[in-house]
């Protein structure tokens, strides 16, 4: 039963991931204002954009692949988190991320016991 739990929150959060990331190099104008205005002071705002769909790329090929559950839950968590928390504004709009938050918790607890491995 574990494990069926832990192959349905992978392929949530995966999906997730996955269709963000495509979704924002495919229509980045729909996606620039979700990053803090400060971050574009830094760098170009459209260059955060394809390193965090990258990112997102990454992790849902990390959590698809099984290793190291607990770490890829964590991860996938603050990131969410992280976003949920920067757009307190759009709230209507981001409160998915923060269910996917704890989606991803749930899929670190599940997987605590390997975090050492």
């Amino acid at each position: 039963m574990k494990q069926e739990a832990s192959i349905l929150l992978r392929l949530s959060l995966a999906f997730a991931f996955g269709y963000a990331a495509i979704s924002e190099l495919m229509n980045p104008d729909a996606w620039l204002t979700f990053f803090p205005s400060w971050l574009g002071q830094i760098w170009p705002l459209s260059n955060w954009l394809i390193v965090f769909a990258a990112t997102e790329i990454l992790l849902a090929l990390w959590i698809m692949s099984g290793e190291k559950l607990f770490w890829a839950g964590l991860t996938a968590a603050v990131i969410l988190f992280a976003i949920t928390l920067s757009n307190l504004f759009a709230m209507d709009i981001v409160f998915r991320d923060l269910s996917l938050c704890l989606a991803a918790m749930a899929l670190a607890v599940l997987n605590k016991e390997t975090r050492v491995r």
